[in-house]
């Protein structure tokens, strides 16, 4: 799956501004979120199937594991001083795989940590396979956990990560709220509130948002016009 370039050095990236919250998502509480996440998420997982997958996630304290996965193999790779190491060392806006060889990329907050959203959607579009799936996992601007992470993330709205996606070529298929709806839950406690997956009355308030997305199909394109065929007169088709 992986193109040559995985074995040459990594180019030096640009170095991230302090706001893509690197630092806070090490934190135990983050920790423990990133793994509700993770957890939530199964019953979709289950549901892509494939023979290449990319996990791309923010923090090498983020779990490595991508649980419910249904894929042949998965190419793992976190974010460590601008840039991304794993099972490659590479910079997110030229990842070294050949074009359409990924099946289903999940992202557990990687367009928050990321230095420039655009390239790397850019990048994960040229990567899918046509038909392919694409997890993104966002931390939610309208939550209550943002007075917990204050400035140090890079917070996306669903309309406005809807409309990136849309300008790289992407399309949302649906959307749902992960996590809980506020961190100051004493231990032990339940962080989940009833509500489900559908029609979920608390979507908006909870601590993140998950959007499947898939890559549209290019429509076939004649590689040159077909000259218009002429009748003689006395003939007929068939």
């Amino acid at each position: 799956m992986p193109h040559n370039r995985a074995t040459m050095p990594a180019p030096p990236a640009a170095r991230q501004s302090e706001s893509t919250g690197g630092s806070w998502f090490a934190a135990p509480l983050a920790q423990r979120l990133l793994r509700e996440e993770l957890h939530e998420a199964i019953p979709l997982l289950t549901g892509c199937f494939g023979r290449n997958g990319l996990y791309l996630r923010c923090d090498e304290k983020a779990p490595g594991e991508l649980s419910g996965n249904m894929l042949q193999q998965v190419l793992r790779l976190h974010r460590r001083d601008g840039s991304l190491h794993g099972d490659l060392r590479c910079s997110e806006d030229e990842l070294p795989l050949q074009r359409e060889s990924i099946d289903l990329a999940y992202l557990l907050h990687a367009l928050e940590t990321s230095a420039d959203p655009h390239t790397l959607m850019l990048e994960i579009e040229r990567v899918l396979a046509p038909d392919g799936t694409l997890l993104l996992v966002i931390l939610n601007p309208y939550s209550l956990w943002r007075l917990h992470w204050g400035g140090r993330v890079r917070a996306w709205s669903f309309g406005a990560c809807r409309a990136l996606l849309r300008d790289t070529g992407l399309e949302v298929v649906r959307h749902r709220g992960l996590g809980p709806l506020h961190p100051w839950l004493r231990e032990g406690a339940s962080w989940v509130v009833p509500g489900g997956t559908q029609r979920d009355p608390w979507a908006v308030w909870r601590a993140a948002y998950l959007v499947q997305a898939r890559k549209r199909r290019r429509a076939v394109t004649p590689v040159r016009p077909m000259a218009p065929v002429a009748f003689e007169q006395g003939m007929r088709v068939g």
